[in-house]
């Protein structure tokens, strides 16, 4: 019998969880579920009102960024919703520095592409103020069937995630309590 492993790398394979030698079965449908998913996310779908094309993983990444300056930087926002329209006299320079250390523009200094695009295809002014509605065509049952699918695995997934998440919150607040008690520093 071999000496106990210390790493993962002399762990031996078929005690590494989900390896082949231990789940042969599970690995592959883990990997059919994975593969699946990536191909989901790489589709091309059409954007609404006429803003061209994107993947379904970069149109949804957009449009999160998007929603995230909305809600927290809505005066930026604002600013990149004039640079979208061509109404660049009515950006400030602060702002127009912000969006371009913020990565919204481009080293020419115009709006990214697909930021553009989902400002185009998926931007309304509502009674409550703007909002970042779904930028895609959903019209076809199928894209929006795929879509749909996406969007619940990409919720699951984070939903599973949420536990390691908190516990390794704990862990940085646990230490920086340690540091905040005089680690590595003088009374």
């Amino acid at each position: 019998m071999s000496p106990p492993a210390t790493t993962w790398t002399e762990m031996p394979v078929e005690w590494k969880p989900g390896s082949p030698a231990t789940a042969p079965e599970q690995l592959t449908e883990e990997r059919l579920k994975e593969e699946e998913y990536d191909q989901m996310t790489q589709m091309i779908l059409p954007l609404k009102n006429g803003a061209g094309q994107m993947r379904l993983v970069s149109a949804r990444a957009a449009q999160e960024e998007l929603r995230l300056l909305l809600q927290h930087e809505p005066e930026l926002f604002a600013a990149l919703r004039a640079l979208v329209e061509g109404r660049v006299g009515e950006v400030r320079r602060d702002q127009h520095q912000a969006l371009m250390e913020g990565g919204y523009l481009t080293r020419s200094g115009g709006v990214r592409g697909d930021l553009k695009a989902i400002m185009t295809a998926g931007f309304r002014e509502t009674d409550v103020g703007p909002v970042i509605e779904e930028p895609l065509d959903l019209t076809n049952p199928e894209h929006a069937a795929i879509v749909h699918q996406r969007d619940q695995k990409f919720q699951q997934m984070l939903h599973q995630s949420r536990p390691r998440i908190r516990l390794l919150l704990a862990e940085l607040k646990a230490r920086s309590k340690g540091n905040d008690k005089g680690e590595g520093r003088s009374p």
